[in-house]
């Protein structure tokens, strides 16, 4: 599942990724010291709607398909419709 981003719900991380330390890069990766603080920013959304918007963007998660050469990702592919067939259109890269 893709990292959610838990400011909408309250949540406050300070530290989450290592970065540079006096010059000398320690790692961009999570880092396994951070500071998670409940309630430490203003919510926007209630919890309950925050559990099924996760549920839905899992949900929601494709296999990407390897015949993808180009490495485009058109944002309405699929969802426009052939009005005479309704053949799904799909973006092509040359």
């Amino acid at each position: 599942m893709t990292e959610a981003n838990e400011r909408y719900i309250g949540t406050y991380f300070w530290n989450k990724v290592m970065t540079k330390y006096f010059g000398k890069w320690a790692g961009g990766g999570l880092n396994p010291n951070v500071v998670r603080t409940e309630n430490g920013m203003p919510a926007i959304i209630t919890k309950k709607l925050w559990n099924e918007a996760q549920k839905r963007m899992s949900e929601n998660l494709k296999p990407r398909n390897k015949t993808n050469k180009a490495g485009v990702e058109y944002l309405l592919s699929g969802l426009i419709r052939c009005e005479k067939c309704g053949s799904a259109f799909s973006g092509n890269y040359k």
